[in-house]
């Protein structure tokens, strides 16, 4: 069994169109011994803009631009970085790779390449898990994981080859702590594990006990803000009507609410369930501290761990624990006389005619959204 390291560098990514200009690698046998190591040159045909993130200083490549302008684009690389990740007999590693995997999907879409599918195991995702159980997750740099092993290293320059021999390191030092070889270790942490497989990159989510499949930068089950997904929301929470079921009203002057970090990540889930409550003569609300009965949805760290839910404590301190009626999403359908395979079987609501702006909030003169009022009663003696 042969390891295989790799490492990318862009010139940019705007618009989320990764630029390539570097591929680095390093190959070692199984007693970690370097067996082939080369970085890739890649003229990306753009301009670099290397400012990286927010407040953080600009990236400083390797090689001039003078460099990357004589060396070939990348389809010339695409055979060498093709023969590389598809070898047999051979696990792929790279630190924070989900971001390199779709940096590869871009090319490939970019120059019309057929999709190079392979699996890989990200570093970064693996050492939060060994050495920061417990903790939130949080993102470790390359150069932080590698000098808990190599002592003090320096990434000032950017140089794929290097940052492989880095990740490479890495992993060396987390077998080296736990006593397991990189394959106990892949076992054993299957959420590290991802995949690129005909142009989607995918990746595993512990949720709970269950290890969910979920594809990378997927944002059509998010309700993100200024998403076209969360104008919906929003519109059908307001203009929902009861459907043709025939249902018991079971529900009738309910406020039902979810968890809004849930509702955030499971936009289908949440549109079915805003129709299933108006048609069993119930209400949604975004808000729970506004409502009296409350769905109780686990949501979860990226270790799986359980989160406590602040919202539950707040709810009963308002409304006061005795008004408050909290559902397990279980406990929940049974109330309707449903089972969670019916529930998941439930087609999604049309909701598309409300992108329509009729069925936008009404702006008043000073550009302001404007809430209905409650009418006020005629003939009503003021005092």
């Amino acid at each position: 069994m042969d390891y295989v390291f790799f490492d990318i560098e862009c010139a940019n990514c705007i618009e989320g169109q990764a630029k390539i200009c570097s591929f680095g690698y390093v190959v070692t046998d199984e007693q970690f011994d370097v067996i082939e190591r080369e970085d890739l040159i890649v003229n990306p045909k753009a301009p670099f803009l290397l400012s990286g993130r927010k407040n953080r200083p600009f990236i400083q490549l390797a090689y001039s631009k003078a460099e990357f302008k004589k060396a070939p684009t990348f389809p010339y690389v695409y055979d060498r970085i093709k023969e590389l990740l598809t070898r047999p007999d051979t696990m792929v590693f790279g630190y924070a790779a989900d971001n390199d995997a779709n940096y590869l999907r871009s090319e490939f879409e970019r120059y019309s390449l057929p999709c190079v599918n392979f699996n890989y195991c990200d570093l970064q995702k693996l050492y939060h898990f060994i050495e920061t159980p417990g903790e939130q997750s949080r993102q470790v740099s390359l150069s932080d994981a590698a000098a808990m092993y190599m002592g003090e290293v320096n990434q000032e320059v950017h140089k794929s080859d290097d940052d492989s021999y880095f990740t490479m390191r890495v992993l060396e030092g987390l077998c080296r702590k736990t006593g397991n070889s990189p394959e106990q270790l892949v076992a054993a942490f299957p959420s590290c594990s991802s995949r690129l497989f005909d142009g989607k990159v995918y990746i595993r989510v512990l949720e709970g006990k269950v290890l969910v499949e979920r594809i990378l930068g997927d944002k059509s089950d998010r309700i993100a803000p200024k998403s076209v997904n969360r104008t919906l929301y929003l519109r059908y929470i307001r203009h929902v009507k009861p459907s043709d079921r025939v249902c018991k009203q079971v529900l009738k002057g309910k406020r039902v609410a979810i968890p809004e970090k849930f509702a955030e990540r499971h936009y289908r889930h949440t549109m079915k369930l805003i129709g299933l409550i108006c048609d069993h003569g119930g209400r949604y609300y975004i808000s729970p501290t506004d409502c009296n009965l409350f769905i109780n949805y686990p949501v979860y760290h990226d270790d799986g761990t359980l989160k406590t839910n602040p919202e539950i404590a707040r709810l009963q301190q308002k409304r006061g624990v005795f008004r408050v009626k909290i559902h397990t999403p279980d406990s929940f359908l049974a109330l309707l006389g449903m089972t969670a395979e019916e529930f998941e079987a439930m087609p999604m609501p049309e909701v598309d005619y409300l992108l329509d702006e009729k069925y936008a909030p009404r702006v008043n003169a000073a550009g302001e959204k404007s809430e209905r009022q409650k009418p006020v009663k005629k003939n009503r003696t003021v005092l």
